[in-house]
């Protein structure tokens, strides 16, 4: 039995001809709490998006500590930089403008008080 992952990579080879950029959903995002996003397929470099779920085209900012810029890496590490309860889900554009996009999560709030300073 295939994957998830798996037949989507399938899909995107037979459908475009090139492979398509597949990104994870991470399992959780806290408020002010670093958070890792992880891809794979497509071809470097890559730009990273966090998108409101409710509006796709409201494209979020990260946190003033940190713009990643275009990657060759599989991966980014960044903070949360939202309030609790708000939904969002990421986008990975690689150089030949394939898009691939996570699911949405809820953004949880920080169990420790007084942990909001990360907000823009």
């Amino acid at each position: 039995m295939l994957s998830s992952n798996s037949l989507v990579f399938l899909v995107c080879v037979a459908t475009a001809g090139v492979y398509c950029v597949t990104v994870d959903t991470p399992d959780s995002a806290v408020m002010c709490k670093d958070v890792t996003i992880t891809w794979s397929g497509g071809v470097a470099p890559y730009i990273v998006e966090i998108v409101n779920s409710e509006d796709p085209t409201d494209t979020l900012p990260f946190n003033d500590r940190f713009n990643p810029g275009p990657t060759n890496d599989l991966n980014v590490t960044h903070i949360v930089a939202w309030e609790a309860n708000y939904d969002v889900y990421w986008t990975v554009t690689d150089a030949q403008g394939e898009v691939g996009k996570s699911a949405s999560v809820t953004v949880q709030e920080n169990p420790e008080p007084g942990e909001d300073e990360c907000l823009n």
